[in-house]
């Protein structure tokens, strides 16, 4: 119970840092990097489906909140992404 815990800490602080990142990191030749896609891709490498399936529809909500894309563009992405 205890390890599940500090699992879901580790990530909302994994998201928060990401979100923060993605926003604050300059564009590299015009284009931002994909500091939340990286994230959610590594967690669904690593942790198990789903929580990576859970990690990337919060870190889509989280990309598509920040950007003008509307709702559920960035989200569909990621959660495939991670499917695959």
């Amino acid at each position: 119970m205890k390890k599940d815990l500090v699992q879901l800490v580790y990530s909302i602080f994994v998201l928060v840092v990401s979100c923060a990142a993605e926003e604050l990191l300059p564009p590299v030749f015009g284009v931002g990097v994909p500091v939340l896609l990286s994230a959610s891709v590594y967690f669904a490498l690593n942790r198990t489906p789903v929580v990576g399936l859970l990690f990337a529809l919060a870190a889509g909500a989280a990309e598509d909140s920040l950007s003008s894309l509307p709702l559920a563009a960035s989200l569909s992405c990621f959660v495939v992404a991670c499917a695959l």
